[in-house]
């Protein structure tokens, strides 16, 4: 990810525009979910993150580190990203994006080979 004006900035708040980039684009949206742990602004940031299936997908897999449901319809589109998102995040089966999974022939057998352990959540 390249730098921003909010990364250099030391209180990127007071910068013009700053309350309306937060629910505009998801990429800076996922970089402050990583530095902020106030659930309040988490959501509002959800917002944003859920806006591309990409970082809702990163948002549920490595800052939340489980179920995304705003973010879910959108990563049930990308077939790598639905796969991904059924083993690695909630290690169950991922119904909602398994006509994207069935699109990819490779996916489709990997899915199928898949024991998911809900006891691993």
């Amino acid at each position: 990810m390249s730098r921003n004006l909010f990364d250099l900035h030391s209180n990127p708040e007071q910068l013009h525009g700053y309350p309306k980039i937060l629910v505009r684009i998801p990429e800076i949206a996922l970089r402050l979910a990583y530095k902020k742990k106030d659930k309040a602004f988490r959501e509002i940031l959800e917002v944003a993150i859920a806006k591309t299936p990409h970082t809702a997908y990163e948002y549920a897999s490595k800052v939340i580190k489980g179920r995304f449901p705003a973010g879910e319809s959108l990563i049930a589109k990308d077939s790598l990203l639905a796969y991904q998102y059924a083993v690695d995040v909630i290690n169950d089966k991922f119904p909602a994006g398994e006509e994207a999974i069935n699109k990819n022939p490779f996916l489709k057998w990997m899915y199928s080979k898949q024991r998911f352990n809900k006891a691993k959540k």
